[in-house]
C-alpha cells in the first residue's frame, strides 16, 4: 500500500521568519519538504501579504523569491473563498482567515497547516486542521516537546 503524500500548507509568517528574522529553522523546513516528496501549497494571497511586508521594512523583495519557488500548489483565493473566510469562528485576523479559509478547501488526512503565527495557530486548529511551527516544533512538523510560544 502507497503512503498519501503530504501536502503542508504554509503561511506568510513561515517564508517572512525564514526571509526576515533568519530562522534557520523555517528556511530547513521549506526545503525539505520539496526533498521529502511532499507538496508545498499555499494561499495565491502569501506572496502578495509577503512582497508588502517585506517593502514596508525596507528589505529586499527578491530574496523572498528563493521561498516562493518551492511552492507548487497555489490555492486560490476568489469571491467564494473571501465569503468563507469571513464565516470562520473565533477571532481570526482577516489575512489569516484567508490562508485558513484556502486550507480548508483541500483539508484531508494529508494536509498540515504550518504557520510561526499563534493566533493563526488557535484559528486553524480551531478549525480542526492539523498544525505545526516550523520554527518551534521539531523537524519535518514533529511536534517539540513542550514548543515554547504555541497557544
Amino acid at each position: 500500500m502507497n503512503a498519501v503524500a503530504k501536502v503542508r500548507v504554509i503561511d506568510t509568517s513561515v517564508v517572512l521568519a525564514a526571509s526576515l528574522d533568519g530562522s534557520n529553522a523555517a528556511a530547513r523546513f521549506i526545503e525539505s519538504c520539496t526533498t521529502a516528496g511532499a507538496t508545498i501549497a499555499a494561499s495565491r494571497f502569501m506572496p502578495l501579504e509577503a512582497i508588502h511586508v517585506v517593502k514596508n521594512l525596507g528589505a529586499a523583495v527578491s530574496d523572498l523569491d528563493q521561498y516562493f519557488s518551492h511552492v507548487s500548489l497555489w490555492l486560490s483565493v476568489d469571491d467564494a473563498l473571501m465569503i468563507e473566510a469571513a464565516r470562520l469562528s473565533g477571532p481570526v485576523r482577516g489575512a489569516d482567515a484567508i490562508h485558513v479559509a484556502a486550507t480548508l478547501r483541500i483539508a484531508g488526512p494529508a494536509v498540515e497547516f504550518f504557520t510561526h503565527d499563534r493566533q493563526q495557530a488557535a484559528a486553524a486548529e480551531a478549525e480542526g486542521l492539523e498544525v505545526f511551527d516550523p520554527v518551534t516544533d521539531g523537524p519535518n512538523g514533529v511536534p517539540a516537546a513542550n514548543p515554547p510560544g504555541r497557544p
